[in-house]
């Protein structure tokens, strides 16, 4: 199975998406799922652990021929191929010297834990200032640049790039 091209979007996009999560809370493995083989892949060992689940979107599409990612608030335990129904709440785009990194930040459908989390407003400061930190540590390894810009879109804007990504994974 294609976890890429096989499984739906969600059960209501760009409102309700799946994330077949590749990287798990605490985990000290990087994987990525590798587009071409079909497979998860063990990408790197990271000092630090993973502070949130991370996955990708199914049939989606944005820079570089990538799927959109997210990190996925959820309370207990998952694993790495597992698909979350998630609900978007915001978007995190990240400029550094000559690359851009984003991120869908999302949090669990059926999560009672985030059921009044509608957008990243609704998370603390802390909190956001953690998923920065994971996209920073993380993509640190293959760019030493510092980083030069943070945007955070709300709800509405978050609808739009999703929208977006799954007309973009269409097209191609």
């Amino acid at each position: 199975m294609n976890y890429w091209k096989d499984v739906d979007s969600g059960p209501d996009p760009p409102h309700k998406l799946y994330a077949v999560i590749e990287n798990i809370r605490g985990s000290h493995n990087y994987y990525q799922y590798d587009l071409i083989h079909e497979a998860f892949t063990l990408e790197r060992v990271i000092y630090s652990h993973i502070l949130f689940d991370e996955g990708l979107i199914p049939r989606t599409l944005i820079e570089e021929a990538n799927p959109l990612r997210s990190i996925v608030f959820v309370k207990q335990e998952t694993f790495p191929g597992c698909v979350v129904p998630i609900r978007p709440i915001g978007f995190i785009k990240i400029s550094k010297q000559n690359k851009s990194y984003s991120k869908l930040i999302s949090v669990g459908l059926n999560d009672a834990l985030y059921e009044d989390v509608l957008t990243t407003s609704d998370i603390t400061d802390s909190i956001r200032n953690e998923v920065l930190y994971q996209i920073e540590y993380v993509n640190s390894f293959s760019d030493d640049s510092k980083t030069n810009q943070v945007n955070w879109l709300e709800y509405e804007e978050t609808l739009k790039v999703v929208s977006e990504a799954m007309k973009k994974y269409n097209e191609d």
